[in-house]
């Protein structure tokens, strides 16, 4: 009976002698999964309350002027958050978008590290980081800090050289690189004209370039704010072309950063632009005024309710806007 289980036997030895040599040799253990790239940032951004970049002054973006950085001198962006507000310090308190911010730092956040190149490099240059290269530093609250140099485009394109706080030279995809670049235009708010609709009565624009006179007025229904009234002129328009209206005023864009309000009263005065609001049951009245430089037309200079800050505007934006208004009363 042993004879004739012998070759079973034996088969049997044999197979578990195989699968003893295919264990040891990890023959039936899962490959290791390779381990992410770690995260860039360590810190929480709920914790940063300062922010500086080190930009190019001939340069918005971080990268795209380092073979000439020796030679440009850099401007300093400084954002401080006090409570749960954002304010730029310098160049200027430019009025700020703290969305743009809060982007910014969530495209930090979500930056990796695809390798070190170099630990302590003796020459940065060769990577394109010097003296001006552009350089992005966040702040926490408890004294933590990182601090970033963004080089030049590595070889095998898609990937940047970096070098952190300790000198060390570390890769960083393009797609980060890019979420970065940032200079003070970037933060601010680049559409100065603004209000919200749900508080907006009555809306008065009167301008000579071109020569536009109309008032638009509002009635909300608190209940059921498509039951909303809308007259332009005295005439009643479609809620979608009261709003339509509001739109084309708001979404007129500045394509600089603000100068002081002061530095363009010498200007014509070619816009008047009155919004009556309701806030909190109180009434209240922003008044935005434009003024153009006789020899350059093509745009106009907003001034703020508070006279503050000018913004360039585009004559052509401001006047399609106007015109915004004359198209609805054609229309109804």
């Amino acid at each position: 009976m042993i004879r004739k289980l012998m070759p079973s036997i034996i088969l049997l030895l044999i197979l578990a002698a195989a699968a003893g040599y295919a264990y040891s040799q990890n023959f039936f253990q899962k490959e290791d999964t390779p381990a992410a790239d770690p995260r860039l940032l360590t810190m929480n951004i709920s914790e940063i309350d300062r922010i500086d970049i080190q930009t190019n002054s001939s340069d918005s973006g971080a990268a795209a002027t380092n073979k000439a950085a020796s030679s440009v001198q850099p401007q300093t962006v400084q954002l401080d958050k006090q409570g749960e507000t954002w304010n730029m310090t310098s160049p200027a308190a430019y009025p700020i978008n703290p969305y743009t911010i809060q982007d910014w730092l969530t495209a930090l956040q979500s930056a990796t590290i695809h390798g070190t190149v170099e630990e302590q490099p003796s020459d940065t240059s060769k990577y394109g980081i010097h003296k001006n290269t552009p350089v992005f530093t966040v702040h926490s609250r408890s004294g933590n800090k990182l601090s970033l140099a963004i080089g030049d485009e590595l070889p095998t394109k898609g990937y940047y050289y970096a070098q952190l706080k300790d000198g060390s030279i570390i890769q960083l995809s393009q797609q980060a690189v890019t979420d970065l670049q940032a200079d003070a235009f970037h933060f601010i708010d680049t559409t100065p004209i603004g209000w919200d609709d749900n508080q907006l009565i009555q809306l008065q624009w009167s301008s000579t370039q071109p020569q536009t006179n109309w008032t638009l007025k509002h009635k909300p229904n608190i209940a059921d704010p498509a039951q909303d009234t809308w007259t332009l002129d005295g005439k009643s328009i479609a809620d979608d072309q009261g709003t339509s209206i509001t739109d084309a005023v708001k979404n007129t864009p500045t394509d600089q950063l603000p100068v002081p309000a002061a530095q363009v009263k010498s200007y014509r005065n070619v816009l008047t632009l009155s919004v009556s609001l309701t806030v909190d049951g109180k009434g209240a009245t922003e008044h935005y005024q434009g003024w153009q430089d006789p020899s350059d037309k093509q745009y106009v200079w907003i001034t703020d309710p508070q006279n503050k800050w000018a913004y360039r505007i585009s004559a052509d934006q401001l006047s399609t806007a106007a015109q915004s208004a004359k198209g609805s009363n054609q229309t109804k």
